[in-house]
């Protein structure tokens, strides 16, 4: 059902086709509204879900209309798309490489780096911090190996 309703922003400049507006029925017409000391009347509506055929059928008016419409804005709104879509997977695998790591993989990079330069005191330290946050950590216990 999501697609659904991201979808629905692609045809809201055809809404007038994609639901059915109207008065509920002739009794219940107008509801009475107080704005102070004056009532005022106004039409109650309702607004019906539209049919899933007609979400599609008004999905093709609108890529047809598309696709009539000048190469030149074509060729931008397609570059405009790609450029937001690598933004996007940027931003996605930037935020995933520092959120999104096991714990004690900080710690143990860190170690890693302090073993290659040859401080071995402070890359020990480093492999147990690492192990402190998860005991069984592959890459802290063997760095402490390496240490030893």
């Amino acid at each position: 059902m999501g697609w659904y309703f991201s979808c629905s922003a692609l045809v809201s400049i055809a809404s007038h086709d994609l639901a059915d507006v109207s008065p509920e029925s002739d009794k219940e017409k107008f509801t009475l509204r107080q704005i102070g000391t004056k009532e005022i009347k106004e039409p109650r509506w309702r607004y019906s879900r539209p049919s899933r055929l007609s979400f599609f059928l008004s999905l093709h008016r609108l890529f047809v209309s598309i696709s009539a419409m000048n190469p030149r804005v074509l060729k931008r709104f397609t570059v405009l798309m790609f450029i937001a879509v690598l933004f996007t997977g940027g931003a996605t695998l930037f935020y995933d490489s520092f959120f999104d790591r096991p714990p004690g993989d900080y710690e143990t990079k860190r170690g890693d780096i302090l073993l290659s330069s040859g401080d071995y005191d402070d890359a020990m330290k480093y492999f147990n911090k690492a192990l402190e946050f998860s005991p069984n950590h592959r890459g802290a216990l063997m760095g402490r190996a390496l240490v030893f």
